[in-house]
This record gives C-alpha cells, sequence and structure tokens, in this order.
C-alpha cells in the first residue's frame, strides 16, 4: 500500500511539473513584448535595438575554428512554455 502510495504522488508530481510555465530563469525581466520572430528581426534588425528576444531552434552544425566557434542553428518557433517546437517548420 505505502509503495502504492508513493507512485501516486510521485507520478503527481510529475505531472504538475510538466504543466509548469516558463522558467523563471529565461523568463525575461517583465518587459511586455519579447520579440519572438525571428524573421521579422532578421528583416529589419534596426527596429528591434535594445528589445529583449527569445528564439528556439536546432544545432545543426558546429565548426571549430583557432579563435571561435561558429553555430549553424535551424531557426524553429517556440511553443506556450519557450522551448522550440520541433514538429514545427524552420523560420530560418
Amino acid at each position: 500500500m505505502n509503495m502504492t502510495k508513493g507512485a501516486l504522488i510521485l507520478s503527481l508530481s510529475f505531472l504538475l511539473a510538466a504543466c509548469s510555465s516558463i522558467p523563471q530563469n529565461i523568463k525575461g525581466n517583465n518587459q511586455p513584448d519579447i520579440q519572438k520572430s525571428f524573421v521579422a528581426v532578421h528583416n529589419q534588425p534596426g527596429l528591434y535595438v535594445g528589445q529583449q528576444a527569445r528564439f528556439g531552434g536546432k544545432v545543426i552544425n558546429v565548426i571549430n575554428g583557432k579563435t571561435d566557434t561558429l553555430l549553424e542553428i535551424s531557426v524553429l518557433p517556440l511553443d506556450s512554455y519557450a522551448k522550440p517546437d520541433i514538429e514545427a517548420n524552420y523560420q530560418a
């Protein structure tokens, strides 16, 4: 019986954790409009100077140089939890 209760409590804990919101460490500083459209920023970067932005994606290539590293990232839209939506089409 105790093992069943423990399993139930553990399962409920995981369920609640799955329903959590955006983590505080990536939430931003309460600026009302965090830009999420990579295409909009890419097309007119001057309009977004000084604004917060949050983009997501998948690293598709890493090129290590002598003094720097270049990451090639496929840009994906973010879901409501600020995670890349890997089922969506690439934005760039």
